[in-house]
Parts: structure tokens; sequence; C-alpha cells
């Protein structure tokens, strides 16, 4: 998942609409040097086949964006990089600041701004006071040449520049959060349970900040107990998650009840000391005492930079948030607010999501029982019945030969005896088994098994069955399937199994199980005879199963083996 940048964000302004611009921005300097013919004072024919040039230049372009809409990176940079070119030639054929070309340059400044951000605004414009200075230094009489005319210009450029690419970055800036806010809780997919959704946010927020790590502690209502889950940003630095039994253990759950803050090892301002800033203000003990309570937090993150915000919800304090830098002054306040905003968007998702999953375990802890006693009452007391018959069954024949003291065919009622008493033996364990089985319904906390482990299981059982000898590879490290989506997995295996058994006479099936980046790959390979391998296939409930999950699902016969490959994304 990928925060949205510049060209995802909605703008009212797109590559068609700036081409337009420019192109009137060039046609007006034309109609004014038409109805004022001494504003080129100098090189006035050279001026103004440079001018008509760009005029041309313009109109080719907007005819692109017109058929495109949107150009790419790469093609808005050279577009930015000619603009300014032809601003500076323009320039310097002129009279430098008394040009009417003078300030074309904040045009580039703007919507460098508008596209980028402030800072490639701001740095377009440094390069246009450069090439301003130095062209006019080169095209100048020595007469001419006063300190005055090198240093007003550039500086009146570059303050105003500064303005409209601050300005114009801020309104990208913030249509990016407002994308950021909106797209932050359609990223929770009910299939997956609230520590992978946790880290699916923890991801998003790392890409929009920039910034080192994020820490998340989250309060555990059924076992009373924090669930602390840290990330960062280098891919492979991966993410962990411990549990807290205390707010003791958390230094980060300290602040929380003060709202958001930032804190930098350094004051800036040439202040010495560490500094804690509160978007609400409070009292100067207060704020002092949280100086002492950052540091400890910093020293504890081991960062010297860090914002967070509390997680709240409904008036409850539910666990702490923080983003984490190991640079100086990496944040301000502003970072701070933002964070609480998304915190109070997030929140809600994830009780809702750990609401459902209680739901959904409720619901399906009430149907083991209902099963239970189903099963005892319909089931196992039958087979008790049928079982103490077998029993009085066996007495009344042993009794009957003893009292008959027959000698006809003894054997064969000995042989009788032992059938009776074989299957009593098989209906007591029957019996047993299906006590386990109601036992294991019943208590909700006994140990399940891993999605591996019953996949391993049911091939051990398909094996025995079938005779087709399957192996399962498990490639998986340090992932946790949730219950929903291992089901999904479990019930496609056991139909490619099925698919194997039924339409091939396959002897060897491979079932192997990986993670690539963030998609889960489950391949079934078998082999299989020539003649099936050119009749491609498609396993209608597997494709089926794999879209409805967001999933693809690819087939395809590979040295007299036929491959059934499923992605589900994570």
């Amino acid at each position: 998942m990928r925060t949205p940048n510049a060209a995802e964000v909605l703008s009212a302004m797109d590559d068609c609409k700036i081409a337009r611009l420019r192109l009137v921005l060039a046609a007006s300097a034309l109609v004014i040097i038409y109805l004022d013919p001494s504003e080129p004072d100098r090189h006035v024919w050279l001026t103004n086949v440079c001018l008509i040039l760009y005029t041309v230049y313009s109109a080719a372009i907007y005819a692109m964006a017109f058929r495109r809409r949107r150009f790419s990176w790469h093609v808005f940079v050279a577009l930015g990089a000619a603009d300014i070119a032809f601003y500076t030639v323009l320039v310097s054929l002129s009279t430098g600041t008394n040009s009417i070309v003078f300030f074309f340059y904040l045009f580039a400044a703007l919507v460098g701004a508008m596209r980028e951000g402030s800072a490639f605004g701001f740095g377009l414009t440094i390069i246009s006071a450069l090439l301003f200075t130095v062209s006019g230094y080169i095209a100048a009489p020595e007469e001419t040449l006063e300190p005055y005319r090198f240093l007003l210009p550039p500086l009146y450029l570059l303050a105003f520049g500064y303005i409209i690419s601050y300005w114009a970055g801020g309104e990208i800036q913030l249509k990016r959060k407002l994308a950021l806010l909106k797209e932050l809780p359609l990223t929770a997919n009910p299939r997956f349970d609230v520590d992978r959704i946790a880290g699916v946010f923890m991801e998003r927020l790392l890409v929009f900040y920039n910034t080192d790590g994020c820490v998340l502690v989250l309060a555990d209502p059924e076992a009373q107990t924090y669930r602390l889950h840290a990330t960062r940003q280098y891919q492979d630095a991966g993410s962990e998650s411990i549990e807290i039994r205390s707010e003791n253990d958390c230094p980060l759950l300290h602040l929380s009840p003060f709202g958001a803050g930032v804190y930098s090892e350094r004051a800036r301002r040439f202040r010495s000391g560490p500094s804690y800033k509160l978007c609400d203000s409070k009292s100067t003990q207060t704020a002092e005492r949280l100086v002492q309570t950052g540091s400890q937090v910093a020293e504890w993150l081991d960062v010297r930079s860090f914002i967070t915000a509390p997680m709240r919800y409904r008036d409850k304090n539910l666990g702490s948030i923080s983003l984490t830098s190991s640079r100086l002054n990496a944040f301000d306040l502003d970072d701070a607010i933002f964070l609480q905003q998304i915190a109070d968007q997030v929140i809600p998702v994830l009780e809702n999501v750990r609401l459902v999953d209680r739901l959904a375990s409720e619901g399906a802890r009430q149907e083991r029982s209902k099963i239970a006693r189903s099963i005892h009452d319909r089931v196992i007391q039958p087979y008790l019945g049928l079982q103490i018959g077998l029993d009085a069954v066996r007495q009344s024949l042993r009794s009957e030969l003893q009292e008959a003291n027959a000698e006809l065919f003894p054997a064969k009622r000995l042989r009788s005896v032992e059938l009776l008493e074989q299957l009593s033996t098989m209906t007591k364990d029957g019996v047993e088994e299906l006590r386990e089985y109601v036992y294991g319904l019943r208590d909700s906390d006994a140990r399940q098994m891993t999605m591996v482990d019953s996949i391993r299981h049911y091939a051990c059982q398909f094996a025995d069955v079938t005779g087709i000898d399957v192996r399962v590879v498990n490639r998986m490290t340090h992932v946790t399937i949730p219950d929903p989506l291992a089901a999904e997995v479990f019930q496609m295996l056991t139909e490619a199994l099925s698919n194997v058994r039924r339409h091939t006479k396959a002897n060897v099936v491979v079932i192997s199980l990986e993670t690539v980046k963030d998609m889960l790959v489950i391949r079934c390979d078998n082999d299989s005879s020539t003649e099936n391998s050119l009749h491609p296939f498609r396993p209608v409930s597997i494709a089926d199963r794999a879209e409805a999950l967001g999933g693809r699902t690819f087939v395809w016969s590979e040295d007299g083996c036929t491959k059934v490959q499923v992605e589900l994304p994570l």
C-alpha cells in the first residue's frame, strides 16, 4: 500500500490547463510587442524570433497535453527546464527586469510547486535567479555594470518565488493529506485481523512522512494488556509485535493523556536542550515534566525526534501512535496535529474490525456448542446403545455356548464371539473419538492446528485413501495468516487435490506455499500424461475463490507437469 503522490491527488490544474496557460502567456507577450513596438529596446529582430519560437513551442505542448492530459515526471521536468531556458534567453536579449518576460520566471516556480511541492518550486526559483544573474552579467554593457543591477532583481525573484512556491506547495500538501485521510479507512480488509491492518496503516504513514520508524501501542480489552507494533521504512528491517503487561512498561503511554505533541532532542533557534511541544497549551510545570518524559521516550526508542498522538475512541484512551526519526527537528506541530487526525480516523476502523472478529468468534463458539450437543444427542447416544447391545449379544452367545456344551463346529462358534468382541471394541473406540471431537468443539481455548499443519494432516489422509503421494513444501517465514484467509486457502487446496484425483492419473502432487512481497503464492504441481497436458483447463471453483479474495489464478503445463498457481494479496 503506498501513499498517494502528487500525480494521484485531485487537482484543479492538470497538465492540459497548464499548457494552455503557457500558450496564453506566450501569446500575450506577442500581443504586447505588437501593440508597443518600443518594448524590446535592443536585438529587436532576434527577440521577436525567439518569442515566436516560444509561442509555437507552447502551442505544440498544448496540442500534446490535450491528447494525453498528463505528462510523466521526466517530461514535466524537461518542460520546466525548457521554460526557464527560453525565459533566460528572452531576458538576456532585452533589458533585464524591464522586460515583460522577467516575470515569466514566477510561472515556472508556480507550476513546479503545484506539481511537486514547495521545495521543487523554490529550487526552480533559485535556478532562475542564478541564470538571470549570469546572463545579465554577460549581456550587459560594461558601462552599465552596477552592483544593484545584479543583486536587487534576483532578490526580488527569490522573495516572490519563495512566497508563491510555499503557497502552492501548501495547497498540494493539503490535498495529499485529504487523499490519505480518505484512503486510510478503505485499506481495511475484513479478511485480515487487527495486527495486519495496523501494519498496513503504519507502512502508509512511513511513506507519507518519509521518516525512519513507526510505533503503535494498542490496548487489548479482553486480555487487559497492550500490544506494541513497530515497523521501519526499510523493507529488510521488517516489523515486530510484542506484548506489554502494563502502562509502566511503555513510557510512550505516559504522554497519551496530554494529547498530540512533538519532541526534539535539541530545540531550534540556537537553544540548547530537548523540547516537547503540545498541540494544546499547558502549564509551565506540565511542559517541564513532559520534556523529561519525552527524553525518556526518546531514549527508550533510541531516536532524536518524534511525534506522538493518543488513540482515543469514545472517550477512552486505547493506546498511542508515534513516528520517529534519527534526525533533529524532523517534525513540527503541524505534523503532530495531522497525526492526531489520522489516529481519529484509524481507531474506529480497528475497533470495528476487532468487534467483527469478536462477533464472529462468539458466533463460531455458539455454533460449535450447538453442533457438539447435536452430535452428543443424535450420534453418541445411539452409538452407546449399539455398544451396550453388542456387549449383551456377546455375553448371551457365550452363555448359550457354555450351556449347550456341544462339540459341533466349535471353531466357528468361537470365531463369532471374537468378531463380536472386535465389533464392540471398534464401537467403543468410535465413541471415544466422537467424545474427543465434541470436547474440542466445546473448548474454544483448545489448541488449533496452524494452516500448514492442517494442510499436511489432510495431505496424509488423502495419500492414505487415494495412494497419491502428496508433498507439502512451506517456504513462508515470519508470516501470520489470518483465520478467514487460512480457511479459504485450505478449501482451495482440498479442491485442487480433488481435481487431481478425479481428472488426472497423477502419482505425485507437490504443494508449495511462499510469500513474495505482499502476496501469498500457492502452487499445486502434479505429474500428468501427454494427452492430459494438451487439454488446458480452468479450475472454476478455485479461480472464483481467488478472485473473491482479490487474487489471481494461473494454469500451465511444463516438463510433463500441470501447475496451478494462486496469488492472494496479504
